[in-house]
C-alpha cells in the first residue's frame, strides 16, 4: 500500500471518530503538518506500523524498455512519469506500445514477495475479478528495475472509491459495501491452493504486537496501558476461539477498503492494494469490509455500526461463499478487534503529539471492544 493510500486511511480515521468531514480531516492534517517541523515528524514503514523513505529510482522510458528487452518484450516505452510518492511500491506511468499502462517496482518486497502478489492478480483476473491485468513479465520470468522486482499492468478504470464516513449511507455507498463484500469472497474461493505463496503481509494480530511494542505511552498513561492490555487479551480470545473452532484461513485482500477500490457509480470496477493479500482467517477481512464500510459518523461508538450495511455487507459475503455459525460468533468478535487494532495502529503511527483528539476521548472509543459482548450486535451478525 502507497504512503498516498495510508494518509488516506489515517484521514478517514480521523473523520470517523471525530464526525468531521473527510475535507475537514483533511485539512486539520495540512494545518497540523505546516505547524510542525521536519525533525518532529515520524516516518511510519511497513507491515511492522513504521515508513522508511525509499530512494528516489532513476526511471526513465530507455531504462524501461532495457529492462523490458532483457526479458524478451519488443515493446517500445515512450513516456514514464512517477504518479504516487515512494513507499513499499514505485508507481508509474507509462506509454507502451502506444497505450498507457503501469509500471509497478517494488522496493520493500523480496522477489518472492512480488511474484506472490503477480500469481495472485493473475488467478483472480483469471476468475474475473477486477483485479490488476499483468502484461510483462509472463509467468516465471522476472521483470527488474533498477535491481527490484517489477511489473506492467494495464491502467485499471474507474473513479477512487467513497474516502468518507457518510452520515446516512446512501443506496450507491450500501451497493458498493455489498459489492467489495461479495468480491472479498471471490477472493477467498478463487484463491484457493495460493496459501502457501510467500505474502509480504503479516496478519493483523501480529501487526498488533509489533505496534504495541513502540506505543509511547508518555501522554496516555496508565489508562492507555490499561486499554492496551484489554485489546491484547480481545486478541487472544479471538485467536483461541478461530484456533478451538478450527476456523478456514486462506488468502485474504487485507485491506478492502474504500480506498483500494475503483468504482463507476455502485459499482466497483477495479481492486487495488493486493499487495496487503497474506494468509489469515477469513472472517478477519470480512470483518475488515464491516469495519471499514459498515459504519455512519456518529459521537457515539456503539452507534456507529448501520444495520442496514451490516446486513448487505454479510449477506453479500455469504451469497458467495456462506458463514458458518462459527464463523458468525467470530465476525462478531473479529469486528470490534478490527477497530481497536487499527486505533493502536494509528496510535504507533502518529505518535503521543499528533492525536486528533484528547487522550481521554482518544481512548474513550476503544470502548467499542464492549460490542463483543452485546446481545443485539450479536444477534445481528447471527441474522444477516
Amino acid at each position: 500500500m502507497t504512503v498516498r493510500k495510508r494518509f488516506k486511511r489515517l484521514v478517514r480515521a480521523r473523520a470517523d471518530i471525530t464526525g468531521e468531514s473527510y475535507t475537514t480531516a483533511l485539512r486539520s492534517f495540512r494545518r497540523d503538518a505546516e505547524e510542525s517541523t521536519v525533525s518532529n515528524t515520524k516516518q511510519p514503514d511497513s507491515g511492522n506500523g513504521t515508513y522508511h523513505p525509499s530512494p528516489a529510482l532513476d526511471v526513465t522510458p530507455r531504462s524501461v524498455m532495457a529492462a523490458l528487452h532483457e526479458v524478451g518484450s519488443t515493446a517500445r516505452v515512450t513516456a514514464c512519469k512517477p504518479v504516487d510518492p515512494p513507499s513499499q511500491n514505485y508507481l508509474y506511468e507509462i506509454d507502451l506500445d502506444g497505450s498507457p499502462a503501469l509500471l509497478r517496482v517494488w522496493w520493500q518486497a523480496t522477489t518472492p514477495q512480488a511474484e506472490a502478489q503477480l500469481t495472485l492478480e493473475r488467478r483472480l483476473n483469471s476468475c474475473g475479478l477486477p483485479a490488476p491485468a499483468v502484461i510483462v513479465p509472463v509467468q516465471g520470468v522476472g521483470l527488474e528495475i533498477a535491481g527490484r522486482p517489477a511489473a506492467v499492468v494495464q491502467c485499471p478504470e474507474g473513479s477512487p472509491g467513497p474516502n468518507y464516513v457518510p452520515r446516512r449511507a446512501s443506496d450507491t455507498y450500501a451497493a458498493l459495501a455489498e459489492d467489495i463484500s461479495r468480491l472479498a469472497a471471490m477472493i477467498h474461493v478463487s484463491a484457493m491452493g495460493l496459501e502457501g505463496l510467500d505474502y509480504r503481509e503479516t496478519t493483523w494480530l501480529e501487526n498488533l504486537e509489533s505496534w504495541t511494542r513502540d506505543l509511547d505511552f508518555s501522554e496516555a498513561g496508565n489508562q492507555g496501558r490499561d486499554v492496551v492490555a484489554t485489546v491484547e487479551a480481545a486478541a487472544r480470545r479471538y485467536r483461541a476461539f478461530c484456533d478451538r473452532e478450527r476456523l478456514p484461513t486462506g488468502v485474504v485482500h487485507g485491506g478492502p477498503g474504500p480506498w483500494s477500490v475503483l468504482v463507476d457509480g455502485d459499482r466497483i470496477t477495479a481492486l487495488l492494494d493486493l499487495d496487503a493479500a497474506h494468509r489469515d482467517h477469513l472472517a478477519l477481512d470480512v470483518a475488515h469490509i464491516v469495519e471499514q464500510w459498515g459504519v455512519v459518523a456518529h459521537d457515539e461508538p456503539m452507534r456507529r455500526y448501520d444495520p442496514t450495511l451490516v446486513r448487505r455487507i454479510v449477506r453479500g459475503y455469504c451469497g458467495i461463499r456462506p458463514l458458518s455459525d462459527s464463523e458468525r460468533d467470530a465476525l462478531a468478535m473479529a469486528v470490534p478487534l478490527r477497530y481497536a487494532i487499527e486505533r493502536v495502529r494509528i496510535w504507533n503511527l502518529v505518535g503521543t503529539d499528533r492525536m486528533p483528539l484528547t487522550w481521554d476521548e482518544y481512548l474513550g472509543w476503544f470502548a467499542l471492544l464492549d460490542l463483543t459482548d452485546s446481545e443485539e450486535w450479536r444477534a445481528l451478525i447471527a441474522e444477516a
